[in-house]
């Protein structure tokens, strides 16, 4: 259930009290009334929102879809006013979806607001010829991670490597991102290494989702991204600095919406000069919904911040 702000209505201190400002006044009143009960009655994947959709967030979000999930209230809410025209959306592929673009630029079309990005763990597949990259696509985003789906030589020779993709993304007009993630944090801290990376990216984004719920390795990490920004901006000044949340409850403390909590608690602390967010939510869309509503509502968007305990009741339903 919504909890709805209580607007009040009635004269300002010391206006006139003429009868044609008494019915001017009255008339705004009703406008206002009938305002208010049309937003409040806008659906959000079957929820209520009360607010504009071109206030609140101002930084570029990347909504990250897994393509063998319908996601059908996630999106209704994107659509509906959570997007903003200035963001990302990216489906995260199946190896068949690498082959056959085809459901991809089938989801593409199921979301109205947003720039189309695709997303890959191996260069090498895309060099091949084995990978298609949906026609719609504006950015590339690239997934070196400590695991099967990235060849070890790619992670071996990351320079090299992001080199090669500058070079691709250029001859196809496409903007290039990364999305490395750390075992440890003590990975973090080699600003220098990481730069000669960053030096070949339109977007540096780390994947802080394991990292968020430990206050002392939150402090950690927002010192190291404010040194981040310092040292990428001397080599790469377009490249923007990002940070990959986590919105299910196992990115906090297991309680519900304790991922969401502490997603928001990260974004508060780095929102004055990280350039660039994503999520990862699975397997709870709702989540996703829940943690950009606050970041809207942190803006100052009026959009409403439901009960912890009313999202958990809504989600086990």
């Amino acid at each position: 259930m919504d909890i709805h702000r209580k607007r009040k209505l009635g004269w300002k201190g010391g206006l006139p009290a003429c009868p044609l400002y008494r019915w001017r006044s009255s008339l705004r009143r009703i406008v206002t009334m009938v305002l208010g009960l049309a937003l409040a009655a806008s659906p959000i994947g079957g929820q209520k929102f009360e607010g504009s959709k071109h206030s609140g967030r101002t930084t570029p979000f990347i909504l990250v879809l897994p393509t063998y999930r319908e996601s059908k209230a996630l999106i209704e809410a994107w659509n509906s006013g959570l997007g903003k025209p200035f963001d990302l959306v990216v489906y995260m592929p199946t190896p068949e979806d690498m082959r056959d673009p085809s459901r991809l630029e089938r989801h593409f079309a199921r979301l109205r607001i947003g720039q189309h990005a695709w997303v890959t763990p191996s260069f090498a597949l895309v060099q091949s010829g084995e990978a298609k990259i949906p026609a719609t696509v504006k950015w590339f985003f690239y997934d070196p991670e400590p695991w099967a789906h990235t060849p070890k030589e790619e992670l071996e020779n990351l320079v090299d490597t992001s080199k090669a993709i500058r070079a691709f993304c250029d001859e196809r007009g496409m903007k290039a991102g990364i999305t490395p993630i750390y075992p440890r944090i003590e990975d973090f801290f080699n600003l220098e290494k990481i730069a000669e990376v960053a030096r070949y990216y339109d977007a540096y984004i780390v994947q802080a989702q394991d990292i968020q719920k430990n206050p002392t390795e939150r402090e950690r990490l927002v010192k190291f991204l404010r040194e981040l920004k310092e040292v990428i901006g001397r080599v790469n000044p377009r490249c923007l600095i990002g940070v990959q949340l986590g919105a299910a409850d196992r990115y906090g403390d297991g309680s519900p919406l304790s991922g969401v909590q502490a997603a928001m608690a990260l974004y508060e602390a780095t929102r004055d000069f990280v350039q660039i967010y994503t999520a990862w939510w699975e397997p709870d869309e709702q989540r996703m919904i829940e943690l950009l509503r606050r970041m809207e509502a942190s803006h100052g968007d009026p959009f409403t911040i439901r009960r912890d305990r009313d999202v958990s009741l809504e989600t086990r339903r």
